[in-house]
């Protein structure tokens, strides 16, 4: 699933530069996704930018002294999934891979969340769910010392979340250039397009 990219993707520290996918505005530190029903308060003296790396990610937010990373992101998930479910299912895969993690806890938010590390980085990443579209806001540091001074500034964005209510299964489908982007960002919870077929060759004209 596209989460399991942003967890991967920010312990990697790789991001390209691309197109973007989502519609938002900024209103100061105030952001907002009209097509994802949800806004939240970015925290100040962080830059804030649109990422753009990875289709679903809506906004990346980054500081200095102490260094940190938080990614915001949004993608489709099956409607009865529950925040605990959501988070649950990341953390199974984040064994998976190796992640050492620790067991979903309740943020008074509604929020789950959960903590990880691969031995060079540690994140955190909480979940909620608006109806099938679930968010996460991911935070990394190099060091555990350093995630926990960042932590007022992550609590703060994820108390900030505001998400507009769903009322009917929203399908949002991010656009791919190539057919390697189309495999790598394809989730279970997408519908594979078509691919079509093959036009047939025509027949070489018989000499007469």
């Amino acid at each position: 699933m596209r989460r399991l990219l942003v967890a991967a993707a920010i312990a990697s520290g790789v991001f390209v530069i691309g197109p973007g996918h989502a519609r938002a505005q900024f209103s100061g530190e105030r952001f907002s996704s009209t097509k994802w029903h949800v806004r939240l308060v970015a925290p100040r003296k962080w830059k804030v930018s649109r990422q753009r790396s990875y289709p679903n990610i809506l906004l990346w937010m980054s500081r200095q002294k102490p260094s940190g990373r938080m990614l915001f992101a949004a993608e489709n998930i099956n409607w009865d999934t529950t925040a605990l479910q959501y988070a649950k299912q990341t953390e199974a895969r984040l064994r998976k891979l190796g992640f050492e993690v620790k067991a979903p806890q309740e943020h008074s938010s509604g929020a789950y969340w959960i903590e990880f590390n691969n031995g060079k980085l540690h994140l955190q990443q909480a979940f909620l769910v608006n109806g099938n579209i679930g968010y996460t806001l991911t935070m990394s540091a190099k060091t555990e010392r350093i995630l926990r001074q960042l932590g007022l500034a992550y609590d703060a964005t994820l108390r900030s979340i505001r998400r507009e209510r769903v009322t009917r299964p929203l399908t949002v489908r991010p656009k791919v250039k190539n057919l390697r982007d189309r495999l790598i960002h394809t989730s279970p919870t997408d519908t594979p397009e078509p691919v079509p077929a093959p036009k047939p060759k025509p027949e070489p004209k018989k000499a007469k």
